[in-house]
């Protein structure tokens, strides 16, 4: 039970000892001999091969030992078990190390209080003789959010989308993207308002792989995007980057399939990344200790996907990150991200302007506002957020008409007396959307205090609705139909309080 790491407490209360009894027993060699197996302990600089009679003996065990002092990363002693399927390295905090220093020399394992640790291959342990490789990991495993996952992206690999070569993502980094960086690293739930080409997804991705590799143990990563095609791209560039990584940081992949990827990363530390396509609504039963939601705009009925997704992004110690393109201002992405402006939503509102590339000057921008659509490049190449969530020319309303729309508004409300009221419907057919609204319009502007919607309903149902005089408003003095198109049906109502 203490080496799959339960406390004293309960290793005690299983067999009917108490935790002084255990902790006594952990200052017994031979207890620590039948805890630890067989290996070779030494102390002082890393030693690859060790004396005979250094050796510990009793049960095998599967992983060899590294304790190394943080920040100097200093090697303190090394545990070298034969035939070890895995390197487990600790990183040791200033306050501790001369307690692990005096454990080692004395021959015995130092119990950890709490400290870091990060598995790699056997092999690791000649690579981690370099000083400049022991530094690295140092950084990965030990320093703080932001900076390990920089030092993470100066040995992540991915194929450029425009080019196809494989870079480093970490090499040349742009101010924007090291914001960005430092937001997600910062903030356990981001949601990154994005103009076209900044990097931003490159880099979501990134971030999808150090969690999965180094911030959490057991980690469950869960990758959500729009259609079969998308989700798997996403998982596929996670995949090439742990693939890129130096052998002795990879992980082995123990179960592969389509959709998702399984590593064994030691002892009951099983980590895992699993891609999701949307639909009109995603389930998932399990928590995820990340999610990663690409284009959330685009995805089918948003605002189900999220709160499909709300029990994940809440649970303890779960971080998520949406990044997406607007998709305009009506789209339940921009309500959710005014939402976040104003302090009301559970993610961090990120928005990094196109012009945050460093190839992207005036004499660009004006060359790309030649040859597009106006609507569609104020959207795709955003300066502002507002530009972003605006939408293309598809759209009737922009989103200076939306947020106009909301000023001293009466907002939703029951009936006033001697105001007067006008409902009126617009009848959908096979999936399109049925929507009665009821207009306050007894003076300007005109105030929306009740609507109902319905999705895909049928002719019936929608007859039901509107004899039951759906939405709740004041009853109709009088109604008339109109008919529009071929054979489509408008009603309005005139009512009077």
């Amino acid at each position: 039970m203490i080496r799959d790491g339960k406390t004293y407490t309960e290793a005690g209360r299983a067999i009917g000892r108490n935790r002084r009894t255990i902790t006594r027993w952990m200052g017994d060699e031979s207890f620590l001999n039948m805890l630890h197996g067989h290996g070779v302990l030494t102390a002082g600089p890393l030693r690859v091969r060790a004396a005979v009679d250094d050796v510990l003996h009793d049960l095998p065990t599967e992983e060899s030992w590294l304790w190394v002092s943080v920040p100097d990363a200093s090697v303190l002693g090394s545990l070298v078990v034969d035939d070890a399927t895995q390197l487990r390295v600790a990183f040791i905090p200033p306050e501790r190390v001369p307690f692990v220093r005096g454990e080692l020399e004395q021959k015995r394992f130092p119990v950890l209080a709490g400290e870091r640790t990060t598995v790699l291959v056997p092999d690791a342990l000649s690579v981690l003789q370099d000083q400049e490789a022991l530094e690295l990991l140092v950084r990965l495993g030990s320093a703080d959010p932001a900076e390990a996952f920089r030092a993470f992206l100066s040995v992540w690999r991915f194929r450029a989308q425009e080019t196809m070569d494989i870079r480093v993502l970490g090499e040349g980094l742009w101010p924007a993207q090291e914001l960005f960086i430092e937001e997600i690293a910062s903030h356990p739930h981001v949601y990154a308002l994005k103009a076209r080409k900044l990097g931003q997804s490159t880099i979501a991705c990134g971030y999808d792989a150090f969690v999965l590799r180094f911030r959490d143990q057991n980690a469950r990563v869960h990758l959500f995007s729009r259609g079969e095609r998308a989700a798997l791209e996403l998982l596929t560039a996670i995949r090439f980057g742990l693939d890129q990584l130096p052998s002795w940081l990879r992980l082995p992949a123990v179960r592969t399939t389509m959709r998702e990827v399984e590593y064994d990363a030691g002892r009951n530390d099983r980590r895992l990344v699993v891609c999701y396509p949307t639909t009109d609504a995603v389930a998932v039963e399990a928590t995820a200790t990340h999610s990663h939601i690409d284009e959330w705009s685009d995805m089918p009925r948003p605002d189900v996907v999220y709160q499909s997704l709300e029990p994940t992004f809440t649970a303890p110690g779960c971080t998520s990150l949406i990044v997406t393109t607007g998709a305009g201002p009506a789209n339940p992405s921009a309500d959710y991200w005014r939402r976040c402006l104003a302090g009301e939503g559970l993610h961090r509102p990120v928005f990094i302007p196109a012009t945050a590339r460093p190839d992207r000057g005036e004499a660009w921008l004006a060359e790309k506002k030649r040859t597009m659509l106006p609507s569609a490049f104020s959207t795709e190449y955003a300066i502002t957020w507002q530009d972003a969530i605006a939408g293309t020319s598809e759209f009737v309303f922009d989103s200076r008409d939306i947020d106009a729309a909301g000023t001293d508004f009466y907002g939703l409300g029951p009936a006033k007396p001697r105001h007067k009221y006008v409902k009126a419907w617009d009848i959908g057919q096979a999936r399109d959307a049925t929507v009665g609204i009821c207009l306050d319009v007894t003076e300007e502007p005109n105030d929306v205090v009740a609507y109902v919607r319905l999705r895909g309903k049928p002719y019936p149902v929608i007859q039901a609705a509107i004899e039951q005089d759906a939405p709740r408003v004041p009853g109709p003095d009088r109604a008339r139909e109109e008919r529009h198109g071929r054979g489509r049906a408008r009603e309005s109502q005139y009512c009077g309080a």
